[in-house]
């Protein structure tokens, strides 16, 4: 049995086209000013763009965090490097936040 994939008209592929780049475009301004200080994690998410992004992408964006540290906090806190942002839960959120926050004050 296969289902069939409901066809879209040109107009809603470009409307989604769009929607996916301004996202990107987002995203990408976000993960900048992480990258020189202008925006920390908590205000990035903020942003209703980033719950597309997964949250091993946002950590390495937090200045000092590069892949290994942000594996190893994922690890400590439970959450799947697969997991995208939209999918942590309120306190998943809360303890990225804090981890976020003393990683801030070490000074790296």
């Amino acid at each position: 049995m296969s289902a069939t994939i409901p066809s879209r008209s040109l107009k809603q592929r470009m409307d989604a086209l769009e929607k996916g780049t301004a996202i990107r475009v987002a995203n990408a301004q976000i993960k900048r000013e992480m990258k020189v200080r202008h925006l920390d994690l908590s205000g990035a998410l903020q942003y209703p763009s980033v719950g597309s992004l997964k949250v091993l992408t946002l950590l390495q964006y937090v200045p000092g965090a590069g892949r290994v540290k942000a594996l190893k906090i994922l690890g400590v806190l439970g959450v799947s490097p697969a997991k995208r942002v939209d999918g942590l839960s309120p306190r998943q959120r809360e303890m990225l936040i804090a981890w976020a926050q003393r990683f801030d004050r070490k000074g790296r």
